[in-house]
């Protein structure tokens, strides 16, 4: 018989890293996944703890000796990196947080794909922070203008990839994501989450800004059906994950009303934009989908729909994220 793919995500207890280990549980039973992570949901995570292709390491990126060990028990042939410090506005209130874990950990797991003949790394990168005010829609090779720490963090995750790839000879793909929404996200601060939890919880909820500005909203099934398939083909360099389509806040706002129980309205107030955050961003995708095909297969009020109804079933019930 032959032997397992190791992947080892980094960060896979996240957001996005509980709905990508589902995926990849499915349907390859020739995968074996580790997944790292440090992060205090990861005791109350709904992941399959008990399929023997999902092994568990509770590990600091930052703490090069203890990752170290991860990757000697597993020599992983492919590495996600999904961890990071996310937020522009984390960022600013501590630059060196979010500099440790989105420049420091980051290069730990690259030299260390390196150091282990790793043939594919993956980094979660992101378009709007490392664009910065550009004119949208935001391509690939725009010119990088970051507003934040945030931003500068994740270019500078992206030109150690390149350099990695061009010095060392093993692929990495850069994945800009847009703005990502959908189930397991409970913990996360953006707007989508805070809105929905503030209607179920009979709270108001804060809008930043006037509520024109706009994003590219992407369901979290969709992104990883875009990662599936970046692994599949092997692919590499710096490739946009979006739907294409920008959402002003207000308008997004009406559709999150809309599709909410009766008895569950969406109360909100405006507030002052926050610093460092860009105003108008969203994607084009067409690079993504002429190498991986139409990933994009949910449109943002089904997508909000299947949001609600697992906070319906989890959130309210006292569920993790």
């Amino acid at each position: 018989m032959p032997s397992r793919q190791q992947i080892l995500i980094a960060g896979g207890a996240g957001f996005i890293g509980q709905n990508l280990v589902r995926a990849l549980l499915g349907p390859k039973p020739d995968t074996q996944i580790t997944v790292v992570d440090n992060d205090v949901h990861l005791t109350a995570t709904t992941l399959p703890t008990e399929s023997d292709r999902l092994i568990w390491h509770r590990c600091d990126i930052r703490q090069r000796g203890a990752i170290t060990t991860v990757f000697d028990q597993t020599r992983p042939d492919v590495v996600i990196n999904l961890a990071a410090c996310a937020g522009v506005a984390d960022s600013i209130a501590d630059p060196q947080a979010n500099f440790e874990a989105n420049v420091i950990g980051h290069f730990n797991l690259l030299d260390l794909a390196r150091t282990y003949s790793t043939g594919h790394f993956l980094f979660a990168s992101t378009g709007g922070a490392i664009i910065g005010d550009g004119r949208p829609p935001l391509t690939e090779d725009m010119a990088p203008n970051p507003l934040s720490p945030y931003g500068v963090s994740k270019l500078v995750g992206e030109l150690y990839a390149d350099i990695y790839q061009r010095c060392y000879n093993f692929k990495t793909c850069c994945l800009r994501f847009s703005n990502v929404y959908g189930e397991h996200s409970s913990h996360k601060g953006n707007l989508i989450p805070m809105f929905i939890k503030s209607a179920l919880m009979g709270a108001t909820a804060q809008l930043f800004g006037d509520g024109t500005q706009e994003r590219d909203f992407i369901y979290v099934g969709d992104l990883v059906e875009g990662i599936c398939r970046v692994l599949e083909r092997k692919t590499s360099g710096v490739i946009q994950l979006a739907t294409g389509q920008r959402t002003s806040a207000n308008a997004l706002v009406a559709l999150l009303a809309k599709v909410l129980p009766d008895e569950h309205p969406l109360n909100f107030e405006y507030h002052p934009a926050r610093s460092g955050e860009v105003y108008q961003t969203w994607c084009d995708n067409s690079k993504s989908v002429a190498l991986l095909g139409d990933y994009v297969d949910t449109t943002l009020e089904t997508g909000l729909q299947h949001t609600i109804d697992w906070y319906g079933s989890h959130y309210r019930a006292g569920g993790g994220a």
